[in-house]
């Protein structure tokens, strides 16, 4: 027990060491691919010669020729297949597409990352359409079906590390626990190991089988998710072989072949078994020993082998996280390995060897097994801090994550588990070894074995659950990865990136003009104007022209634009960087000529950030003013606000209406008295509640422009709830809108916001 105690404890130390060492290191990459950017950006329009698709991940991975498809609307497949990494940038997969038609096209991937997870996902733009058409198209291709493939991975990996755990779990048993080599000779529970031995080569078999099981699931999973979800595809012995290239393939084939060692150990343990089946009390023979010693290392090399197969192969620094995942997956077999084995094979083996043999050697196996796996769970303690620390990103990152919300699920399981274990090794084994030493047999040991059997039960049960939870962690990309894939708004970082395409929106009078320019950049660009009336309708038969106006104010460039299917289009030139204007000249049929007036300064960029802190600064406020004009296609119609934090408004408008609005309760007059109600919801009124980031899409960085004295971002951004396109001008230096515009069907709005945390009172009249 002491030399048993020093080797935990040095293993201990290790793992310390390790930790240290990776808290002394910079903070680890996100590890997991996931999509960075992509060119076109999904939900843009672009124009028919854009040649190719592009898709940059963060981390390097496997592609194949066929395995980006990009489909027509009509689920006709258009690319060249020939789907490869970009000369000079690993990070990049590429395929070429011919010139295009007008239409919605769909761009999927089905590829491999560095940690050998399937990666899926598609891209969706247009060429000639309009953002409706390009949203209404989405139903042509479908999403592809990931849930199938997610579920079988989880599954696969869950097989495996049961798998493990019932191969190298109970082996250490026998060969640390049972009879370990620096206690031979001296009163170990000779007997009880071989009829331990006889009971684990079945139990072995049983692992290898999962194992073989859990390859198979692997397999299929990793074939299923490179056929874009098509189930009958994944079969296909030429989609098979070649799933089994590149790294996931090298690591399946080095699996399958370390499970040749206890398929060829096992039947020479198991004939050796027989022909000493006589011989109960002697000793373990060596030969026998070696041949568990190769199994269990041999389940060791598997350890290693699923730790560079998972997040740990791409969580930098590398080597360390590679190590720290193979120690706790170690540790957990030791752990959970001997609880299956002490709760399923033990009983009976008990019972073969009566009273008061049992007994005696029931009570001198517990405590032993009880050390070792308090050593195992202060391993795990360790090495799962660590694997926290790397793979979540906060609070955020455990409870907005599905991969964090499985971390506390096992976190919970964890504590009955280990609640269970506390009674094992502090109540149930100093009564069993108290009988075992006053009057071995005595009946007042059966209840507290009872007992024992109960708990050891209740652990191996729960921790085969927790294997379930774990084997979902793995399939899943970890919190960090997730957080780090989606913009601080929590959307997806490929989306939020600068788009190839942006969509503004301005009144020429009464008439709302939506315009659309694609790609963003200097150069070519088509630019696409709808036109609608303030009922929605679509405005046809008009003549539309745009004037360009470069940065420099040069020479403005008049673009005529022809009329196709409601929409006005037309090639322009954006040959510079820099703020310009565009002025959409609208004439309806029969009716005078309207202007409507544009900013855009390029390059666009990611504008989420700035939003993001837009909502913090506007929510940090305690009061605040805003005039608003609103002209639905009549006379504007003024209103002025004032707000108070935390449940207080006073509104006026210039037709004469008051309101005054204080928690629950509300109060109106149009004239006369007020006349109170209650607030529509129960909570009662609250302010301030800013959340464009969250609500917002198409968010572009416009320009820049002075408001009062104040610099100011410019941000367009499609409102999601309402429709309408909206446009805030932002202070650079406090985050404070000082300015918006919405333009959405009959709903033309312009507001100017001052006061920011001034004095007011705003009582109950």
């Amino acid at each position: 027990m002491v030399a048993l105690a020093r080797r935990l404890a040095a293993l201990m130390i290790l793992c310390l060491l390790i930790a240290v060492g990776g808290a002394t290191t910079p903070r680890p990459v996100a590890a997991h691919a996931y999509l960075q950017r992509t060119q076109p950006t999904s939900g843009t329009v672009v124009a028919a010669s854009i040649g190719e698709v592009r898709l940059t991940f963060n981390e390097r991975v496997e592609v194949r020729p066929d395995k980006v498809a990009v489909t027509d609307g009509n689920g006709r497949r258009v690319d060249r297949r020939d789907a490869k990494l970009a000369p000079g940038d690993p990070l990049t997969v590429v395929v070429s597409l011919p010139q295009l038609s007008a239409g919605v096209y769909t761009a999927r991937y089905a590829l491999i990352s560095s940690d050998t997870h399937p990666l899926n996902g598609e891209v969706r733009f247009g060429v000639d359409v309009s953002p409706a058409d390009l949203l209404a198209g989405s139903a042509a291709t479908g999403e592809t079906p990931l849930d199938t493939p997610l579920l079988l991975q989880a599954i696969g990996r869950g097989l495996n590390l049961l798998g493990l755990i019932l191969l190298i779990g109970p082996i250490a048993f026998r060969l640390f626990v049972l009879v370990p080599p620096w206690a031979r000779g001296r009163g170990t529970f000779g007997g009880a190991a071989r009829l331990f031995e006889s009971r684990g080569v079945r139990w072995a078999w049983i692992a290898v089988t999962v194992l073989i099981l859990g390859q198979i699931v692997a397999l299929v999973s990793a074939s299923l998710a490179s056929t874009f979800g098509a189930f009958t595809d994944a079969f296909g012995p030429g989609n098979l072989l070649g799933t089994l290239t590149g790294r996931f393939g090298t690591l399946w084939l080095g699996r399958l072949a370390l499970l040749l060692v206890p398929a060829l150990a096992l039947p020479v343990i198991g004939a050796e078994l027989e022909l000493r089946a006589g011989e109960v009390d002697a000793p373990p023979s060596a030969s026998g020993d070696r041949g568990w010693w190769a199994i269990l290392l041999a389940g060791v090399a598997l350890a290693l082998l699923t730790a560079i197969g998972g997040h740990a192969a791409t969580t930098a620094p590398i080597p360390l996280s590679i190590a720290v995942d193979w120690i706790h997956l170690l540790a957990a077999s030791l752990w959970i390995g001997g609880l299956l084995a002490l709760a399923l094979i033990f009983p009976r083996l008990i019972r073969s060897l009566g009273d008061p043999e049992g007994l005696v050697t029931l009570a001198g196996v517990v405590p032993r097994f009880s050390a070792l796996a308090l050593g195992c769970v202060q391993v795990l303690a360790v090495t799962g801090f660590y694997q926290t620390w790397v793979h979540v990103d906060g609070p955020t990152g455990l409870g907005q994550t599905l991969y964090g919300r499985a971390l506390l699920a096992k976190l919970l399981l964890l504590v009955p588990l280990l609640a269970l274990g506390a009674i094992n090794r502090l109540l149930i084994g100093p009564r069993l070894r108290a009988a075992a030493t006053a009057a071995t047999g005595d009946e007042g040991a059966r209840p507290a074995t009872r007992r024992l059997w109960r708990v050891l039960w209740g652990e191996a049960a729960l921790g085969v659950v927790v294997l379930a939870v774990v084997g979902l962690l793995t399939a899943l990309p970890p919190a960090r990865s997730v957080v780090a894939a989606r913009g601080e708004d929590g959307q997806d970082a490929a989306v939020t990136a600068a788009p190839e395409s942006v969509t503004l929106a301005a009144a020429a009078g009464t008439t709302l003009v939506d315009l659309t320019i694609g790609p963003t950049g200097t150069g070519p660009a088509v630019l696409s104007v709808t036109l609608r009336d303030p009922t929605g309708a679509a405005i046809d038969g008009a003549t539309v022209a745009l004037r360009l106006t470069p940065p420099d104010g040069g020479t403005p460039q008049e673009v005529p634009l022809t009329a196709r299917g409601g929409r006005y289009t037309g090639l322009g030139e954006l040959m510079r960087d820099g703020a310009w204007r565009i002025e959409a000249l609208v004439t309806p049929r029969g009716g005078a000529t309207e202007r409507a007036t544009f900013a855009l300064d390029l390059p666009t960029g990611g504008a989420r950030t700035i939003l993001a802190g837009s909502d913090r600064a506007m929510n940090r406020l305690t009061s605040l003013s805003e005039r608003q004009s609103i002209n639905a296609g009549g006379p504007p119609v003024t209103t002025y606000y004032q707000w108070a934090a935390p449940d207080r408004l006073r509104l006026r408008s210039d037709a004469g209406s008051e309101t005054i609005i204080v928690g629950k309760r509300r109060f109106d007059r149009a004239s006369g008295n007020w006349i109170p109600s209650e607030w529509a919801e129960p909570s009662g009124y609250r302010w301030p509640v800013y959340e464009y980031a969250r609500i917002a899409a198409e968010v572009t960085l416009l320009g820049r422009e002075t408001i009062a004295g104040v610099p100011c971002w410019i941000i367009g951004y499609l409102d999601t709830p309402s429709g309408g396109r909206g446009t805030l001008w932002i202070g650079e230096d406090d985050g404070l809108i000082r300015r918006q515009q919405m333009f959405g069907v009959g709903h033309y709005m312009e507001s100017v916001f001052s006061d920011f945390n001034a004095p007011v009172t705003i009582e109950a009249p």
